[in-house]
């Protein structure tokens, strides 16, 4: 998916939001927008979004000597929904779990400090509202169907916190699918709110299956920069999962694999790309 016009704003937003996160300096503050800037008149808009984005979020990491401004954010992310798990898993104790903890996956995808839509708390609340709401786009069946005739799952996570929905979900597939065997891929680098190793490692996610980084600092699959590992894992996978507008801007256009996305359409971009309204919950396979 390319970057629209539209697309711009957003990323300046977003720069002077992680500046001000990676510092106190509001002389480095200005700095950062003003060679963001510049670097937005000079990339070419081709690109995806978060192909653009390692180059804005890496500029201001050079300026403000902040590796990852998020850290406390997403720590926090993580420990609130770990909190609610055994409240998820409670919810989702019925026979036919598969579905409400697919949509619990999708929902999640609203804990997105990236988006400019990150919640202080995560509760019970909110959990029953996902529950309760059903995908504007909803290929769910044709999800089931096709893990039931896979070997080997790639799973794509996007935001911390959000990956504890991910870990719930993917121990119902594997409660289902017992032969499936199950990766869980994270970003290389720490990029915005978007989960790394050390994220998974927090959540627990190692425990329940294997768990690698992608090798690139794009908040989103870009996978001619990924490194070789993720790309073997890719091409080898039966199926994919890959989850938010990170990884639709990145995988969207056309990968040769049975490929299915699961997320909340924040950006009106994406929402427009879909052709559904802003905040859908999406579970809609690649074509």
């Amino acid at each position: 998916m390319k970057t629209y016009l539209d697309c711009f704003p957003c990323f300046l937003k977003q720069a002077i939001e992680c500046a001000r996160l990676s510092c106190g300096d509001t002389a480095l503050h200005r700095k950062s927008a003003d060679r963001i800037m510049n670097i937005l008149l000079s990339l070419d808009s081709s690109l995806s979004p978060p192909d653009i984005a390692r180059e804005v979020y890496a500029e201001i990491k050079k300026i403000t000597g902040n590796n990852d401004p998020y850290r406390m954010i997403k720590q926090k992310d993580n420990r609130q929904m770990l909190d609610v798990y055994s409240e998820m898993e409670r919810m989702l104790s019925g026979n036919d779990s598969l579905y409400p903890a697919c949509k619990l996956a999708a929902g999640g995808n609203i804990i997105d400090s990236g988006a400019g839509k990150r919640k202080e708390d995560h509760g019970s609340r909110e959990i029953e509202d996902i529950l309760a709401s059903e995908p504007v786009i909803n290929e769910f069946p044709e999800l089931r169907d096709q893990l039931s005739r896979s070997k080997k799952l790639l799973y794509i996570g996007d935001n911390a916190g959000e990956i504890v929905a991910d870990k719930l979900f993917i121990q119902k597939i594997q409660k289902e699918f017992p032969d499936l065997s199950v990766t869980f891929a994270v970003r290389g680098f720490p990029i915005i709110n978007d989960a790394t190793v050390e994220d998974a490692l927090e959540v627990g996610m190692d425990k329940i299956c294997a768990v690698i980084a992608n090798g690139d600092a794009a908040p989103g699959t870009v996978l001619k920069k990924c490194s070789q590992e993720f790309r073997e894992h890719f091409e080898r996978a039966d199926i994919i999962i890959a989850k938010g507008q990170g990884n639709y801007e990145t995988l969207s256009g056309g990968a040769d694999k049975i490929l299915f996305f699961l997320l909340i359409a924040k950006f009106p971009v994406i929402a427009r790309h879909l052709n559904v309204s802003a905040g859908s919950m999406i579970i809609k396979k690649c074509r």
